[in-house]
């Protein structure tokens, strides 16, 4: 992705993903959570 994509003055755009698995007890399956996006600084 080039840098200048927004303009010079503008920043950058960032893509980001997280991913969250856990087993609690009181849930009878495994809960899993995802993010994805593009943020923008």
């Amino acid at each position: 992705m080039a840098k200048d994509l927004l303009g010079s003055n503008n920043g950058q755009l960032m893509p980001y993903f997280s991913f969250t698995s856990t087993n609690f007890q009181r849930l009878r399956d495994q809960m899993n959570v995802f993010n994805v996006g593009v943020t923008g600084s």
